[in-house]
């Protein structure tokens, strides 16, 4: 039997997902990591990307988020995002639309950090939109 950590992805408006799970996959602001129970604690931001937990049977959930910050200790993972959807929500409608307000986004933005963010934005995006 493996050992579980307690997640929860909560957005503004929604608690996505809350209960158990083996592991979670997180877009981190530097990378992507996975959090399984024992992991060290630590608190980090959140690139846009998809973060993907597995349950004790092997199920796999998947969700978009737009950023936010992941608060993770020995046995719990909670990420506060800014915007987050379940892959197995989004309709193509709703990927376009994502997808022409990032491509209009580069207009106002002036820093590096949120044009590069906006960059990964529009890529996940559109690997999104080729899945479904």
């Amino acid at each position: 039997m493996s050992e579980k950590i307690k997640f929860d992805l909560v957005s503004p408006d929604n608690i996505l997902i809350s209960g158990d799970v083996v592991m979670v996959t997180i877009p981190g602001g530097e990378g992507d990591y996975g959090v399984m129970f024992g992991h060290q604690p630590m608190i980090t931001t959140i690139r846009p990307g998809v973060i993907e937990t597995e349950t004790e049977k092997g199920e796999i959930s998947r969700f978009y988020v737009d950023g936010g910050f992941a608060e993770i200790t020995n046995t719990e993972c909670s990420v506060l995002a800014e915007d987050a959807i379940a892959i197995s929500d989004f309709k193509k409608e709703d990927i376009d639309k994502r997808i022409h307000e990032a491509e209009n986004n580069f207009d106002d933005l002036t820093n590096d950090l949120d044009i590069s963010l906006n960059h990964t934005r529009l890529e996940v995006l559109k690997k999104i939109l080729i899945e479904i």
